[in-house]
């Protein structure tokens, strides 16, 4: 997911760069928000992408946030629903 993450974002950089129709940020959130966040950081450090707007990056910040306490509640749950 972090892989497809980051290429949405070098999709969207490239059309922002070009005038073209861009991602729209709610696919770019959701795509962190499923687990592409590592991929999202990524390319916010090396294209340079969307790294500077303060409102998107309160939100990223959730979505990995949000990502990371889902994996802390599975991994919690998978713990105490395993057999012995």
């Amino acid at each position: 997911m972090s892989l497809t993450t980051f290429l949405v974002y070098a999709v969207d950089k490239h059309a922002a760069r070009g005038n073209r129709r861009r991602i729209s940020e709610r696919t770019l959130h959701l795509a962190s928000l499923f687990g592409g966040w590592p991929g999202a950081a990524l390319a916010q450090r090396l294209l340079h992408h969307k790294s500077q707007k303060a409102p998107f990056l309160r939100l990223y910040r959730v979505t990995v946030l949000v990502n990371c306490a889902c994996l802390a509640l599975l991994g919690v749950l998978w713990g105490t629903w395993r057999l012995p």
